[in-house]
């Protein structure tokens, strides 16, 4: 899972090219396991077990993907409250 959320950050602040659309297909992909297909990126496909070991779902990461894509949006905040 560590992998999983490592990765949404990276893309959000490190990618090269269009950080917005790395983290649209992150999440494309990201939910190949909940439709049963298989995930592309190695990260996605070890979590894919835990997932369906756990029952887990799929909000707690389309939150942390909707922080990246907000970074993309917003640059500047007021405050940090």
């Amino acid at each position: 899972m560590y992998a999983v959320a490592r990765t949404i950050d990276d893309l959000s602040d490190r990618s090269a090219g269009n950080r917005t659309t790395a983290l649209r297909d992150f999440h494309t992909d990201l939910h190949r396991i909940w439709d049963g297909d298989a995930p592309q990126r190695p990260a996605l496909r070890a979590l894919a077990p835990i997932v369906r070991a756990h029952g887990l779902s799929p909000e707690p990461f389309d939150r942390l993907i909707e922080a990246g894509l907000t970074d993309q949006r917003v640059t500047r905040y007021e405050t940090f409250d």
